[in-house]
């Protein structure tokens, strides 16, 4: 963010998700494997182990509380709890309106 023009960085609105241990334990192959080509492209099979990508989850979510930035975390039901995020877009949106 520190990289962009501050009239520009204003109407970012970052947002930072992960998922929970218990997420990627359940839901590893059938979900996140499954749908990683779903945002971008990947040809390559997941390299990472279920335990490799707990660990990275649980320091990014780390990073994001350090630093105090929004950091949304898929518990159980992504596609209910991805709305929490819709609605954090929806109302940031609103706010930048009005400045």
């Amino acid at each position: 963010m520190k990289g962009f023009d501050i009239n520009y960085s204003e109407k970012i609105i970052p947002v930072f998700l992960g998922f929970s241990t218990n997420y990627i334990q359940e839901n590893f192959e059938t979900k996140i494997v499954k749908h990683r080509n779903a945002v971008e492209l990947r040809n390559w099979p997941e390299e990472r182990t279920i335990k490799e990508l707990i660990k990275e989850h649980k320091e990014f979510k780390t990073k994001c509380l350090q630093v105090g930035v929004r950091y949304f975390e898929i518990e159980n039901d992504y596609d209910k709890e991805i709305l929490n995020v819709y609605d954090y877009i929806e109302a940031e949106k609103r706010r930048i309106e009005s400045l």
